[in-house]
């Protein structure tokens, strides 16, 4: 069963009740991350290799929960990525994130290692020799970083960066002598760690049902004149 997304609900309330000033800015921040993302699989369909399996936001169940925004799979090794589309300037420095000078509780940065570290292990837990990679990519148009902190296992890959960044992966896979990463066997090993998303949505309750905005509406505009 397919279960919709706390994005997918937000989008779906909000054509039928006025959403409180919370669910907006949560209806915000999973859009721009959902653009962000969509952003990142457009370039790499682009410039990627039409040989790659690439998945998006999947959860693993491996020394914890985690989620890998997109994975791609090449002849030469698996990549992940974790995309952030923020507006502003971000600073890293002594261990603490901030964007236009106030910090946030959130650090991307741990996220990201997190989750590659454990890919990286989940992998290797089966094919040590695969080599695995991990970048958190920035893709806000208005967005500028500034990391002042050592930063180990993963690479900072900026918005214009991306289309090299991705040949840079091509070239990797080209110049690649040792065994080939073994696609279907890798795709069976995350199906067996695979886990559901942590954000569903909770059910919609009799009182909020009393509340929406009933009728047929139009599922890109939202008008109910259909």
């Amino acid at each position: 069963m397919i279960y919709p997304s706390q994005l997918d609900w937000l989008i779906e309330m909000d054509k039928r009740v006025e959403l409180s000033e919370k669910s907006m800015k949560e209806l915000y921040r999973l859009k721009s991350g959902a653009e962000g993302e969509q952003f990142v699989l457009e370039v790499l369909e682009e410039f990627g290799q039409p040989n790659w399996t690439v998945l998006k936001n999947v959860w693993f169940e491996y020394n914890g929960y985690f989620e890998c925004d997109i994975v791609v799979l090449t002849k030469a090794g698996i990549y992940t990525f974790e995309v952030k589309n923020y507006t502003g300037h971000f600073v890293f420095e002594n261990m603490q994130c901030s964007i236009n000078g106030e910090r946030i509780g959130f650090n991307p940065i741990n996220q990201t290692q997190y989750s590659y570290t454990n890919l990286e292990k989940l992998i290797h837990s089966e094919m040590p020799d695969v080599k695995v990679y991990g970048s958190l990519v920035f893709v806000g148009v208005y967005n500028t970083v500034k990391v002042h902190d050592a930063i180990n296992g993963i690479q900072i890959v900026m918005r214009h960066e991306l289309r090299n960044h991705i040949w840079e992966m091509r070239k990797q896979e080209r110049d690649h002598y040792g065994a080939i990463v073994d696609m279907d066997y890798s795709i069976k090993l995350f199906k067996r760690y695979a886990a559901k998303s942590k954000f569903v949505p909770e059910p919609i309750t009799e009182k909020m049902q009393l509340q929406l905005r009933k009728g047929i509406c139009c599922s890109n505009c939202g008008s109910f004149n259909v």
